[in-house]
């Protein structure tokens, strides 16, 4: 019982750590791939270069599309509170406007 034990173990542990790393393996799918590469995979999107919020230049590069929403599905509770924040700024402004 005890050497079944010990046999078994090792491949519990390697499955249960593989199945984690899944997306992993799909983010370096398309990682550092050439625009022409990244076009034609249908997994991967080409992402132009940008000036990020610091001011540092990022270089274009190759990554993984966005999963889609399924349709009918909520949005997150932050986006909706994000939205009836903005409404309430827009009435306050109407109103305040209207003094």
């Amino acid at each position: 019982m005890n050497g079944l034990i010990r046999s078994i173990l090792p491949t519990v542990i390697c499955l249960t750590l593989g199945l984690g790393s899944t997306s992993v393996i799909a983010e370096g799918q398309c990682k550092g791939k050439s625009k022409s590469a990244c076009s034609s995979d249908g997994s991967c999107t080409w992402v132009k270069g940008y000036v990020n919020k610091a001011g540092k230049k990022v270089d274009p590069y190759c990554r993984v599309k966005a999963k889609k929403k399924k349709t009918g599905e909520k949005k997150s509770a932050s986006k909706q509170q994000g939205k009836q924040s903005d409404k309430r700024k827009l009435k306050a402004k109407s109103n305040h406007s209207e003094r």
